[in-house]
């Protein structure tokens, strides 16, 4: 395995296909020293694929509340969170894709969208969790001191 020195890190998702382009070299890092996991491409494949399927379906969820109700659906916040978290998943969901017909991309962006969607997906967690009686009030409270301050 290469030292970790001599090349930056590789992200723990396909980086690598082998030459007969049925399993796919997985990286991950533990302690100082780079770790190698083989999996089948079938399956990476079958795992991104199942992703997309799900953001498409969550998208036209969101197109449809859209319709129903269009004046609610663009004054809430929450949907603007969601919006954009589904459109950083099918960004993030670019590498993988580009990985199994050719290499890596050479960029950091998917990775990037990809920490954002997680990101937005636990503001939207928080947010969402002022239905609920007893952390309700607080969270009312921080919405309303974040945007005082924006």
């Amino acid at each position: 395995y290469p030292n970790p020195r001599d090349r930056k890190f590789i992200p723990p998702f396909p980086c690598s296909v082998s030459n007969d382009s049925t399993t796919c070299q997985m990286y991950g890092f533990t302690g100082s020293w780079f770790t190698g996991i083989t999996v089948r491409a079938s399956q990476a494949i079958a795992v991104v694929v199942m992703i997309l399927i799900l953001t498409a379906i969550r998208i036209l969820i969101e197109i449809i509340q859209f319709i129903l109700n269009p004046i609610s659906y663009i004054t809430s916040f929450e949907n603007y969170l969601e919006v954009a978290g589904h459109v950083l998943i099918v960004l993030f969901m670019i590498d993988p894709i580009y990985a199994f017909y050719c290499q890596s991309l050479p960029y950091d962006w998917p990775w990037q969208c990809g920490i954002f969607a997680v990101f937005l997906t636990w503001i939207n967690f928080f947010v969402s969790m002022k239905r609920f009686p007893l952390i309700g009030i607080y969270i009312l409270m921080y919405v309303d001191i974040l945007f005082t301050f924006h």
